[in-house]
């Protein structure tokens, strides 16, 4: 969609070639000596701002990519930089702890502002201009009267530096995103915490929030971007795609697209009707700087701190690229598909098992997966199941997965188990009803545990080895139980005879809450790596426990000698199962990689731990030297 206000020039003929449908080169701005951090387009799209690791702040224009001013006197870095909604003020922050505030016109200093003691990573003006918010390494943001430069309050509670800030739409809610790998929306007026946004598995670099103002996006270094429900704070969506730490995250004016710049040297847009990536731009990037990215504010443009393919690592990321983007393309309206392939959403149900020991949990989990009795030994430590019966695909297209974990419940092991109960979407907690003295032991410590924290999930009391004899309560009292408590049940079973298993699988099917589960949104080649490592990890044939990232290739490569992946889209899609707790990514003393298929070995190891102080002479907390 070319546009007469753009004026094409010369560019890198090798970045053209590589281009997806949709996207063009249209020019490189070069000036800047050593990497650009943060980029910014004026309000009326006239004026692009960029900041560097030189000290400096350039001014250009866009449409002809003329440099019109340089902006100097820091002593530091310049870190990010901001208009204010009139184009006429112009924020930046500085590695020498300062934010200055210039007049764009004339490039005049108007006041500089101090009061953070480290480096100031990002500043934002609220949509009315009135004040700007600066987030600083000291795990502080500030608010600003803009025009006095008076500060007015600070946002505190941060455990690391504040990376990334944004106003929404009316300026009433201000978004942080830190080091902390979490995003806080605050009250901007009164400073008043409002939400605590937890789901990320490393630090948050940037956040966005859409046109609109009731989506905020957030990009981090677990690879992902995740979507927010800005009013509750819900987690909506992740984003994966990406096989590096994502660094920033950008809305196109009109929502349509949102824009997300990577350390794997790529940019990815996404559709904001699908969340589906439909273009893959790349861009080599200076790994220890953050890469910068901003929407022209009227045209299709989008403007890149990046680099030359043929760039040495020192040299990148000092270049501006400005790319024109066919949204007609890019959103499949011209050719009837989007320029990329589908991806896959989906989405993954926790459900817990657990009861005191000997209660036929083992036996029990076996039958609701396999359909069968088989005799089970008693669980020591963790064990893990697909569960194919409780899967369904949403009226949105996401396709729901349960995973079921069966928990020891011996004494020693539930101390450490009791830790992986949290964020449960259904609990199964299992009595024995041959137990005459007291069949409900055990059953207090896992509701106390379930029903603790923010997290609540549906509970069933399950009768197990009914077959064994008739249970001590009546049918009355553990039905008032379950009222007390306020959880379903009981629903009695036998995993020997089959009493009451299709009962519970019906059961289970009508309480996990799939519409309420955030949506995945991944390629087929996550999926299709993650889904063979969960059967690797299920496979009671198979007794490798760890494998090396060549072993896991070689097995991959054999279910398809057709498959082409990367290293990095492998280790990148174990990355995502680690940070559900499926696997565990180790290095060795040498520093070579490995994959733990058995991360709850680990948990087995602590419990161990646990039995073995208990046992010590010297009370628990104690270990012999000889005995570790």
């Amino acid at each position: 969609m070319a546009n007469k206000n753009l004026q094409e020039q010369p560019a890198n003929e090798e970045l053209r070639t590589e281009l997806p449908p949709g996207v063009k080169l249209l020019r490189t701005l070069e000036g800047h000596r050593i990497a650009v951090t943060s980029v910014a387009f004026d309000p009326q799209g006239g004026t692009l701002a960029s900041g560097s690791r030189d000290n400096t702040v350039k001014l250009w224009d866009p449409c002809s990519g003329k440099l019109l001013r340089t902006l100097e006197g820091y002593q530091n870095d310049v870190m990010s930089v901001a208009f204010d909604p009139q184009g006429g003020t112009l924020a930046s922050g500085s590695g020498d702890q300062t934010v200055k505030l210039w007049e764009a016109r004339s490039g005049k200093l108007l006041r500089t502002l101090e009061g953070h003691q480290d480096w100031v990573w990002c500043v934002a003006f609220d949509p009315q201009g009135g004040t700007l918010a600066s987030g600083s390494r000291d795990n502080i943001v500030m608010l600003w009267d803009a025009r006095s430069g008076k500060l007015l309050r600070t946002f505190e509670g941060f455990q690391n530096d504040v990376m990334s800030l944004a106003f929404d739409l009316k300026g009433g809610t201000l978004a942080s995103g830190s080091l902390d790998n979490t995003v806080m929306l605050w009250e901007a007026r009164s400073g008043k915490l409002l939400h605590t946004l937890e789901g990320h598995q490393d630090s948050v670099r940037s956040v966005a929030f859409d046109p609109q103002g009731g989506t905020l996006a957030s990009g981090s270094h677990d690879n992902t971007v995740k979507l927010w429900e800005t009013r509750s704070g819900k987690l909506l969506r992740t984003l994966e795609g990406h096989t590096e730490l994502v660094d920033i995250v950008a809305f196109s004016p009109d929502g349509r697209l949102l824009a997300s710049k990577s350390h794997d040297h790529t940019i990815r847009l996404w559709n904001h009707e699908t969340w589906e990536t439909v273009a893959v731009i790349p861009e080599p990037t200076h790994r220890s700087w953050i890469p910068s990215l901003a929407f022209h504010p009227t045209l299709p443009l989008l403007a890149t701190a990046g680099s030359e393919p043929d760039m040495p690592e020192h040299e990148r990321s000092r270049l501006i690229h400005l790319w024109e983007l066919d949204y007609e393309v890019l959103l499949g309206r011209r050719s009837g598909e989007t320029a990329a392939a589908r991806a896959v959403h989906h989405t993954t149900g926790k459900i817990v098992l657990v009861g005191d020991h000997s209660v036929g949990k083992s036996a029990l989990g076996y039958h609701l997966i396999h359909g069968r009795f088989e005799k089970q030994e008693s669980t020591h430590g963790q064990k893990f199941w697909v569960f194919p019966a409780l899967g369904q695909r949403r009226a949105d297209g996401t396709d729901c997965e349960a995973i079921l974990w069966d928990f020891a419940g011996q004494p020693d092991y539930r101390l450490v188990h009791a830790l992986f109960v949290d964020n449960a979407d259904l609990a199964l907690v299992l009595f024995d009803a041959s137990d005459l003295r007291d069949p409900l032991h055990g059953v207090g410590f896992w509701l106390k545990q379930l029903q603790a924290g923010q997290s609540r999930c549906p509970i069933i009391l399950v009768a197990a080895q009914t077959d064994r004899g008739s249970c001590s309560l009546t049918q009355e009292e553990l039905k008032a139980f379950c009222q007390r408590h306020g959880i379903v049940g009981p629903i009695a079973t036998s995993a020997f005879t089959g009493l009451g298993m299709a009962e519970l699988v019906e059961r289970m099917k009508s309480l996990i809450p799939w519409e309420d589960k955030a949506t995945t949104v991944t390629t087929t080649t996550f999926k299709r790596i993650k889904d063979y490592v969960l059967g690797l990890k299920g496979a009671e044939s198979d007794g490798q426990t760890i494998v090396t990232p060549g072993e896991l290739r070689d097995r991959l490569e054999a279910t398809d000698a057709d498959w082409i992946f990367t290293d990095a889209e492998m280790l990148t899609a174990v990355g995502h199962l680690e940070n559900y707790g499926y696997v565990k990514r180790l290095r060795t003393s040498k520093g070579e990689q490995r994959v733990l298929l058995q991360p709850e070995r680990l948990n087995n190891l602590a419990s161990s731990f646990v039995l073995e102080a208990r046992r010590n002479p010297k009370g628990l907390g104690a270990l012999e030297e000889k005995r570790r």
